[in-house]
């Protein structure tokens, strides 16, 4: 998505990520192929991405496509960050449908909530509340 949206990403817009993913997704096959390690010896791919965001949304199935399509015998892995509930509901409903891809497209997913691991910024979490300290 960099090279199609810049820093600003797609504004949530999965079918533009997706396109924009197909577009460069020769550039992980020659990434794999050009690693200082053969790929003979790689034990699993790892695809870790924001399920939010269309980015990361789609940009993580797409890749772990490629990957199994590409390395069949190497197993792809995926760890999904899910949206805050305090979210746009946008980024919500993004996650809710790229979890299936994901989960088609690797051998397991791990997902990390972001509500449980309380990382969010407090202007973004209201339930966060954090008092400053002289």
């Amino acid at each position: 998505g960099q090279q199609k949206f810049g820093e600003a990403g797609s504004g949530g817009k999965l079918k533009l990520s997706i396109e924009a993913a197909k577009q460069t997704s020769r550039n992980v096959v020659a990434a794999v192929n050009a690693a200082s390690k053969p790929v003979a010896d790689i034990d699993a791919f790892l695809v870790i991405g924001s399920l939010g965001g269309g980015t990361g949304g789609a940009g993580t199935s797409v890749c772990a496509n490629v990957l199994k399509e590409q390395f069949p015998d190497i197993p792809t892995y995926g760890v999904g960050i899910l949206p805050s509930r305090h979210d746009a509901k946008i980024y919500r409903l993004n996650a809710s449908s790229t979890i299936q891809t994901f989960t088609r497209e690797t051998d397991n997913v791990f997902l990390f909530d972001n509500d449980h691991l309380n990382v969010g910024l407090p202007e973004h979490h209201p339930q966060t509340r954090l008092k400053a300290r002289y």
